[in-house]
């Protein structure tokens, strides 16, 4: 068990609150070659493969027994890291993804010999299912090459392209074609149905989607705000509760078009087509599609989905001036949106409640009380390589390695050394 001295975390661990400024300079900056955001943790591989992680520890999300990191300021009814911390154990890894709940979730990553690993906790409904406070081999003789986790669910690409997927089922999200009654959890992987050859996947909150060899765009599971991209959201009720809307078995995107790749999130879906057009679907109730067109309203479901504009087809993405930028990658949150030009330049739109959009904490009303913006808006101040886009935070790779999130902090899931929410991007920070 690895225990620190916390003494030097009284110093630079203030209020809650919304600072702009670039984070305390004491310790030296993290230096990455990838990041991945969660609900309220962010996790990232150093050049060896070595995975490191900050934010919340309730559940061992980042890798390390929860007691060996302190309580989280204020009530201390959790444990957080505000620091990075390295992940307990010899793995060495090729990808890593942060599961997107807010409560508890896991994190999941590939080795270099495509195995899967995870650590924290895995739900089905309220009930943990699974839980290690440091990575875990999940038990299966399939090799992948791409791992995905969402809130109660992991999916992956096996070796030949045949997507399976774990964890529950309530949804639809494990795309095997049968109902909650049918198969309510499954604590192995189980292939998806229609014997489609995948080449990449983006799993989000209950749902996921991949794109097969030809580039045409599938998603299964919740489609309560139309996030699966597929017309409608009529689609037959299912769930825990029967109260959500989704499709148990992969489904086609509408519009027939061709993609590079795909990203979800909480409830929205992005993808860029071969032709360089970024398009979202899905929910649109802070503006995280991007688009200035008029939408409808999805009705949602009583007490847990409220009503919110949607978008139930891809629709493009309004970039100032009417012209994208040539893109190399965008990312889906919990209800905002970023894109990396292939310039270096960072765009992000959506939800600004908290900063993590990046632009300095000036926001625009839209959508009754939310603070967001409606279109993509350049973040100033530095180039980077790689976002990744969690809850309501952001995180991003520059060119010389070295990491920066933004946005919520109330957990430490920035990794500066503080508590304090930045609406700029903050260097994440090392103990040594």
């Amino acid at each position: 068990m690895r225990r620190f001295r916390w003494i030097v975390v009284v110093v630079v661990v203030g209020p809650l609150g919304c600072d702009p400024g670039n984070g305390p300079r004491t310790y030296p900056p993290l230096i990455l070659s990838a990041v991945s955001t969660g609900g309220s943790h962010t996790c990232g591989l150093d050049a060896q493969g070595a995975a490191h992680c900050w934010g919340v520890n309730s559940n061992g999300e980042l890798g390390v027994p929860v007691g060996s990191v302190p309580p989280c300021p204020p009530a201390q009814s959790t444990h957080c890291s505000p620091l990075s911390q390295t992940v307990t154990g010899p793995e060495r890894f090729s990808a890593l993804s942060a599961g997107p709940g807010t409560i508890g979730t896991e994190t999941c990553g590939l080795t270099t010999t495509q195995r899967a690993y995870c650590w924290g906790t895995r739900y089905y409904a309220d009930i943990v299912i699974w839980r290690a406070d440091q990575p875990d081999s999940v038990p299966t003789s399939l090799t992948f090459g791409e791992l995905e986790s969402g809130v109660s669910h992991l999916c992956g690409i096996a070796t030949g392209g045949a997507v399976h997927c774990l964890g529950s089922n309530y949804a639809g999200e494990l795309g095997a074609g049968l109902t909650w009654t049918q198969l309510e959890y499954a604590d192995t992987f189980v292939a998806a149905s229609g014997g489609i050859t995948f080449r990449s996947i983006a799993v989000g909150v209950n749902y996921a989607c991949g794109l097969d060899g030809g580039g045409a765009a599938w998603c299964w599971g919740d489609n309560t705000y139309g996030q699966l991209g597929a017309g409608d959201t009529t689609q037959q009720y299912c769930g825990f509760f029967h109260n959500l809307r989704c499709v148990h078995a992969p489904v086609a995107v509408s519009g027939g078009l061709a993609y590079r790749w795909l990203t979800a999130g909480r409830n929205h879906t992005c993808g860029l087509t071969t032709g360089g057009t970024l398009y979202c679907w899905g929910a649109n109730g802070a503006s995280q599609l991007g688009t200035t067109a008029a939408l409808p309203t999805c009705p949602g479901v009583p007490i847990s989905r409220p009503p919110q504009p949607c978008a139930t087809t891809p629709r493009v993405v309004s970039f100032p001036g009417g012209t994208q930028p040539p893109l190399s990658a965008a990312v889906a949150g919990g209800a905002h949106t970023c894109a990396i030009s292939v310039d270096g330049d960072l765009y992000c739109w959506g939800s600004d409640q908290h900063g993590q959009l990046g632009l300095g904490g000036s926001p625009q009303a839209c959508a009754g009380p939310l603070a967001c913006r409606m279109q993509p808006t350049l973040v100033t101040g530095t180039y980077f390589f790689a976002v990744s886009a969690g809850y309501e935070h952001t995180c991003a790779i520059t060119a010389a390695d070295e990491a920066y999130c933004w946005g919520a902090n109330d957990r430490g899931q920035l990794g500066d050394g503080t508590f304090l929410d930045r609406s700029r991007p903050a260097a994440v920070r090392r103990l040594t």
